[in-house]
């Protein structure tokens, strides 16, 4: 299967733990996930099918909208709240938790918006948008450092990049019917398009040149990942090079370009 299915995750499980049971459902050989999400945090988890895992670092990088609650310690008013906030938005330097897998070394990170929708006491309704990579729950703990202390008593997932919760199954109601082709998944990615006479070059691993492509879609910047396609079928992802001979590097191709209309022959 080439297929990409959007789930809204529950609480008490894990992401590792909803993948499983989205394999197990589906009859899968493997998934993979997009962006995890803490146990107890609910909402959007982009999983990929068989093949589709392939091309998942087209969607690792994509920004992601959150709501949630933050739990302040102390009592703070609202015009110190909204002003210690305001120095979290923009570009933000931010070490990775101790319990997180990556390496625990300062980044920057872009904070887009972090608005405070509705205040219970020292309860803190917030919706956020973060470029990837970003950690809510250190981005709370964090502003709490400036105010009395605070923590993340709730999160929910409700975006990422162009996916929607509103497109998302719960998964008890989970089926082959909510199965999302990749191309259909990739319409708002970088893309080229190679001329139909060198998709077996490419197929064959060759490194793409400049007047094998016939258009692109989106701004390609060197070392960017693109998905590339022959016509309206995906032959892969590729690494953007932009030197004077080849345009892009193939990484990842899929077996299942043909997956619905033609023969495995034609790969």
């Amino acid at each position: 299967m080439c297929f990409i299915v959007l789930v809204d995750k529950p609480s008490n499980l894990t992401s590792r733990q909803v993948c499983d049971i989205v394999k197990n459902k589906l009859h899968a050989n493997k998934v993979g996930h997009s962006g995890t999400l803490d146990i107890n945090a609910t909402g959007l988890l982009l999983i990929a099918i068989d093949e589709a895992t392939k091309i998942m670092p087209l969607f690792e990088r994509m920004d992601k909208v959150y709501e949630g609650i933050m739990h302040l310690h102390k009592d703070v008013d609202d015009e110190r709240l909204e002003k210690c906030i305001k120095n979290f938005v923009g570009r933000i330097i931010q070490k990775p938790p101790v319990k997180s897998r990556v390496k625990r070394v300062e980044r920057e990170r872009n904070v887009y918006f972090f608005d405070i929708i509705e205040r219970f006491g020292r309860d803190v309704k917030f919706l956020t948008k973060v470029e990837a990579g970003t950690y809510i729950r250190k981005l709370v703990h964090d502003i709490g450092m400036e105010i009395g202390g605070a923590h993340l008593k709730f999160l929910r997932r409700l975006q990422i990049g162009y996916f929607s919760i509103n497109e998302a199954v719960k998964i008890e109601n989970l089926s082959k019917t909510h199965l999302i082709r990749i191309e259909d998944a990739l319409v708002n990615c970088k893309k080229i398009f190679i001329r139909e006479e060198f998709k077996n070059k490419v197929l064959n691993g060759c490194f793409i040149r400049y007047d094998w492509v016939e258009k692109t879609e989106g701004e390609l910047n060197k070392n960017d990942k693109v998905a590339i396609f022959v016509g309206e079928k995906i032959l892969g992802i590729g690494i953007v090079l932009l030197n004077k001979k080849f345009f892009v590097k193939p990484d990842r191709l899929l077996n299942c370009m043909y997956l619905s209309s033609q023969t495995s022959q034609d790969l």
